[in-house]
C-alpha cells in the first residue's frame, strides 16, 4: 500500500543520538513510514513527556511468554513434556531462555534438566544481566539481591561490606530486570534465577559468605527492635 515500515533494534545503544532521533531524524521522515523502535529500556522522560509525541507513539512493554504459551513452544522444539515444569520454573517464559534451553536438548536429548547442568544457558544469560556493570562491585551487588527477597539500602551495605551504598543501589534500581516496592528492590524471577544459579555453580562460597552476612543483618536488626 506504499507504506514503509523502519524498524531500530537494540534501541539502547542509540542513547547518544536519542535527542537527534526525537528533533532531526524522525519529523523529517514522510507520513508514510511507520517506525518501530525496540529496546531493553522505556522511552526517555523527554520522550514521554512531550506532548507532540505523546499523540503519535505508542509505548508497549514486551511481557515474558504465558504458561501456555510457553509449553507449545518447548512441545514444537519437542521437548519432553516430564521436563516442561523444571524449564518453565527456571525460565519464567522468557524467549532468550526458553531457546537456549531447547537449543541444549536438541544436543542431549537424554538430558534432565536443572540450571547447574546447562552452564552454557547460564553463561549467556549471565552476559545479558551483567553487560552493564561497570566493576566488580557493581557484579558483586548484583549477586547479592539475587539471594535475599528484598534490597535496600542498609542491607546492600552490610552485604558488600562498604559505607556508601547509594550509588551502587540507585544503579541497581535503574537496570531493565529490577522491580521495586516500598520495602526494596528485586530482580524479575530469571535474572534472579540466572545470578542465583550462576553464583552456585561458579562460587558457592561466596554463595554461602553472602547468607551469612545477610544473616548477621537480619538478627542485628530484630536485636535493635528488642
Amino acid at each position: 500500500d506504499g507504506r514503509t515500515v523502519i524498524l531500530i533494534d537494540t534501541a539502547e545503544m542509540l542513547f547518544p543520538l536519542d535527542g537527534w532521533l526525537q528533533d532531526s531524524f524522525l519529523p523529517h521522515l514522510p507520513h508514510t513510514v511507520f517506525v518501530v523502535i525496540a529496546g531493553r529500556n522505556p522511552p526517555s522522560l523527554r520522550w514521554r513527556t512531550d506532548p507532540g509525541w505523546q499523540q503519535l507513539m505508542h509505548v508497549l512493554p514486551i511481557k515474558n511468554l504465558s504458561q501456555e504459551e510457553s509449553r507449545a513452544f518447548l512441545m514444537r522444539r519437542q521437548i519432553p513434556a516430564r521436563q516442561h515444569e523444571a524449564v518453565l520454573n527456571f525460565t519464567h517464559g522468557h524467549p532468550l531462555a526458553l531457546s537456549l534451553v531447547a537449543d541444549v536438548f536438541a544436543q542431549q536429548p537424554m538430558l534432565e534438566f536443572r540450571p547447574e547442568n546447562a552452564p552454557n544457558i547460564i553463561k549467556t544469560l549471565m552476559e545479558q544481566f551483567m553487560q552493564e556493570a561497570p566493576s566488580a562491585q557493581h557484579r558483586a551487588a548484583l549477586e547479592a539481591c539475587s539471594q535475599v527477597r528484598l534490597l535496600n539500602e542498609p542491607l546492600l551495605a552490610a552485604m558488600l561490606q562498604v559505607a556508601d551504598p547509594h550509588p551502587i543501589f540507585e544503579w541497581l534500581r535503574d537496570l531493565s530486570f529490577m522491580d521495586s516496592e516500598r520495602r526494596g528492590i528485586y530482580p524479575h524471577d530469571l535474572a534472579r534465577e540466572a545470578l542465583a544459579a550462576d553464583l552456585r555453580w561458579r562460587n558457592p562460597a561466596r554463595q554461602a559468605e553472602l547468607h551469612t552476612l545477610a544473616r548477621r543483618f537480619y538478627i542485628e536488626g530484630f536485636h535493635e527492635r528488642d
